[in-house]
């Protein structure tokens, strides 16, 4: 795999990626709110997985994997 993936994963497993949520935390986003949808903090669960704003995107992202593969857990494994 190449070195930028395993690191883009890593930052997802460890939370510590520029996502609203953890820039918030560090002092560096005033808020920890998607900026996408204004509903909820922009964590990577939130991102990946529940933002309506993204709802497209993830349908075309998870089309054709196994219904268990639509958790966090296993997609980033």
């Amino acid at each position: 795999m190449p070195r930028k993936h395993t690191s883009l994963i890593t930052q997802l497993i460890t939370n510590h990626i520029p996502l609203a949520a953890h820039l918030h935390k560090i002092g560096a986003e005033d808020s920890p709110t998607c900026p996408c949808c204004r509903e909820s903090p922009e964590t990577v669960a939130h991102y990946i997985i529940h933002c309506p704003a993204h709802r497209l995107a993830r349908a075309t992202m998870f089309h054709g994997l196994h219904p268990t593969a639509h958790n966090l857990t296993t997609l980033l494994s």
